[in-house]
């Protein structure tokens, strides 16, 4: 069985070809011949089989006479049993390969190669996407699928840590371990159908990645030692290259508005907390004992009253009454107040939220056949995963959503320059209404007539300055080339 060697592993592209393989299936054929019995056919097909290092995903499939090769023609379960995607039409031919895959030397040599190719190219990281003792488990029962394969030796996390420190066990409870990975291509998941020429929005359907270096501690790019700053990763910058697991196309919706909020709110210093504020400063900062320098601090506050007018004494004295006792006599005994020093301050980043409607009429069985599976798969998408063993549930997948605008004059598209620009969301609320026409009317097949779609969106990392000078450099366009976020 020839094997190709495929390419050393990209991050920028984590599905990696392992090889290809030449692979002889002998099946009935769909119809009798001319004696009156089925006949026997043999093919020759040859497979590519390819491994995604970062969701753990295996796909296998069959090119054509040109060495093209379109949607898989099976993948690897949870349970690590191959299943066939139906791009095999003939019903014999796809048994045939189901069972040399499961049960015949096909999937013995596929599952040696993969390891061979691993264990010599593949980064440790990129080795536990795909090995991963807890993957190659039976998700029900713990135990290896098979019973043939012992897991592979995982390092030890440190003595006295906590398990949350070993990347394996972190990626295995953040991980839906029977999650769906394989969606309808995007040409079956667009509506309407026929909308060539017209601009559109894109959604698309991305698995979230958490944070694996949270707390702190050492980072990488500190070499190993204490950082503070920048040991958080914002969700944009942790999961810009995995695969997308589906696409949904729709036309722009009706009154599209975004907000930009920030969160600012009011503050007061009053004199004496000032003072109390850079005591307190000078205390943090002295290198000597912080008692002795509390100390000196409350003598100087004394001494500065005793020495100063009878305004600041009463300064003084009816702040700390006030804090004594919750009442300011100040106000009670002159009318006046302390001069709060109002000002409105800067709190924190905001969140934005987006919703989307759309009115969906089907004109044909194709374009009903879409709406459904549009539904089914932003409903499955958005679902919670149950994560290791059921104890854990892992969180659902995240969207990217785009605006395209279609050039009139080179019917090409681009990213809509007057229309703003989305961070990652999370599809946060999908209601969708069957009879929005107030009665229940269907086709023939039992399609309703229309549907009326909301989705709602918020966005899961804030807006920062920077972004906007690294969007104008994504178009190439220059400085203000899009309305930006």
């Amino acid at each position: 069985m020839p094997r190709t060697q495929g390419t050393n592993p990209d991050t920028k592209n984590p599905a990696r070809e392992i090889g290809s393989y030449n692979q002889s299936l002998t099946f009935q054929a769909s119809s009798a011949g001319r004696g009156g019995t089925t006949p026997n056919v043999t093919t020759n097909r040859t497979y590519v089989l390819e491994a995604n290092y970062q969701t753990g995903n295996q796909a296998l499939y069959a090119t054509d006479a040109f060495g093209g090769r379109g949607s898989p023609v099976a993948t690897l379960s949870p349970n690590g049993r191959w299943q066939m995607t139906g791009v095999i039409t003939n019903p014999n031919e796809r048994y045939a390969l189901q069972q040399s895959l499961n049960r015949g030397n096909f999937g013995r040599t596929l599952n040696n190669e993969l390891q061979t190719v691993a264990t010599r190219d593949l980064g440790s990281n990129q080795f536990d996407r795909i090995f991963n003792p807890i993957v190659a488990t039976n998700p029900e029962t713990g135990s290896p699928s098979g019973g043939t394969n012992p897991p592979a030796a995982q390092p030890d996390a440190a003595a006295g840590s906590s398990p949350l420190n070993n990347p394996a066990v972190r990626s295995e409870i953040s991980r839906g371990q029977r999650a769906r990975t394989q969606y309808p291509n995007s040409r079956e998941l667009k509506y309407p159908l026929d909308y060539v020429g017209n601009d559109y929005m894109t959604i698309e359907m991305l698995r979230y990645v958490p944070e694996s270096n949270l707390g702190l501690g050492s980072t990488p790019e500190s070499g190993g030692s204490f950082a503070l700053g920048g040991i958080v990763r914002r969700p944009s910058e942790r999961g810009g290259t995995q695969a997308t697991l589906a696409t949904v196309t729709l036309p722009i919706p009706a009154n599209l508005i975004d907000a930009n909020l920030v969160g600012w709110g009011n503050d007061t210093l009053k004199p004496v907390e000032a003072y109390f504020a850079g005591g307190a400063q000078r205390v943090m900062g002295s290198g000597g004992n912080v008692l002795n320098q509390l100390g000196s601090e409350v003598r100087s506050l004394g001494g500065v009253a005793k020495n100063q007018g009878d305004e600041l004494k009463t300064i003084i004295n009816s702040t700390i009454i006030e804090k004594l006792v919750g009442s300011s006599t100040l106000t009670r005994s002159t009318g006046a107040i302390l001069n709060p020093n109002a000002e409105l301050l800067f709190k924190s980043p905001e969140l934005r939220s987006f919703s989307f409607s759309f009115k969906m009429t089907p004109r044909n069985e194709i374009e009903a056949s879409n709406v459904k599976k549009i539904v089914r798969t932003l409903k499955q998408g958005m679902s919670v995963k149950r994560g290791l063993n059921s104890v854990f549930l892992a969180s659902p997948n995240v969207f990217k959503i785009t605006f395209y605008y279609v050039e009139p004059e080179r019917a090409t598209a681009k990213k809509h320059p007057y229309l703003p620009t989305l961070k990652l969301c999370a599809l946060q609320n999908m209601s969708v209404n069957y009879m929005p026409d107030g009665s229940y009317m269907t086709y023939g097949d039992g399609s309703m007539v229309s549907y009326d779609m909301t989705l709602s969106f918020g966005e899961v990392e804030p807006i920062f300055d920077e972004d906007y000078d690294k969007l104008d450099e994504e178009t190439g366009e220059g400085d203000f080339s899009v309305v930006g976020y």
